[in-house]
């Protein structure tokens, strides 16, 4: 029995590390979600506390001692963070199969209800991750870069035997030769901002996510739906 305890607890340990381990800049995404349609939430007591048990674990285990957080209780216990893998969309909101935790590494693997949830983000991450896998092909200038260097060439070569008027005539075709390449230089960056901030748009997602993942915090509401306990994401929108 004490042997299948020590498993149970180790699956546990590699599903909060699998399912916890994200971007806070993505966690914190959502800082005054709408609860029960009127009720608007300040989540930054929530997320101040949070970040400060992650830090409380990374020194624990930077001195390989034992996941320990801070004693200070959650300013919202009634809010948990949610992180798996989005089962189902019904129109009552989400079925999620993962990990439901009061404080970071502190949680149960669950299956519940997640009202209001973001619906958007799946599809702009789908959205995002195509991008990446599909980028732009990189500009290639080298044939630009080589006809001006033969101009230059030739000016020098023209200089050489004396023709001044040659010599000009290719100085200046090198010139804006030049000019035309830097302004394709600009345009093609711009592009590429334009694409980063398109990117950056759509949403702060971890970069090792190849699939969308569920994570978020969310208000437990003490109900439950066809035995699903039922927790509220709030309305956002950011979402």
């Amino acid at each position: 029995m004490k042997t299948k305890i020590a498993i149970g607890l180790l699956l546990l340990g590699l599903v909060l590390e699998s399912f916890g381990q994200v971007s806070t800049n993505f966690l914190f995404r959502y800082r005054s979600p709408i609860i029960n349609d009127k009720i608007r939430c300040d989540l930054t007591p929530l997320y101040s506390w949070w970040g400060q048990q992650l830090a409380a674990q990374e020194i624990a285990n930077g001195t390989n001692t034992a996941v320990v957080t801070n004693d200070t209780p959650s300013p919202m216990p009634a809010w948990a963070h949610i992180s798996g893998d989005l089962v189902q969309q019904t129109p009552q909101g989400w079925v999620v199969s993962g990990i439901v935790e009061t404080a970071p590494g502190v949680g149960s693997l669950s299956r519940v209800l997640v009202i209001h949830p973001p619906r958007n983000e799946p599809i702009r991450f789908a959205q995002k991750l195509a991008a990446l896998k599909n980028p732009p092909p990189t500009p290639d200038y080298s044939q630009q870069e080589a006809m001006i260097n033969a101009m230059d060439n030739r000016a020098f070569i023209a200089n050489a035997i004396g023709d001044l008027d040659l010599q000009d005539y290719y100085a200046t075709e090198a010139d804006r030769r030049q000019r035309e390449l830097e302004n394709q230089k600009q345009q093609d960056q711009a592009a590429e901002n334009r694409r980063v901030n398109s990117l950056n748009a759509l949403g702060d997602f971890p970069a090792e996510w190849q699939t969308y993942q569920v994570d978020l915090f969310a208000l437990n509401t003490g109900r439950q739906v066809n035995g699903l306990p039922v927790y509220d994401a709030g309305l956002s929108f950011e979402k």
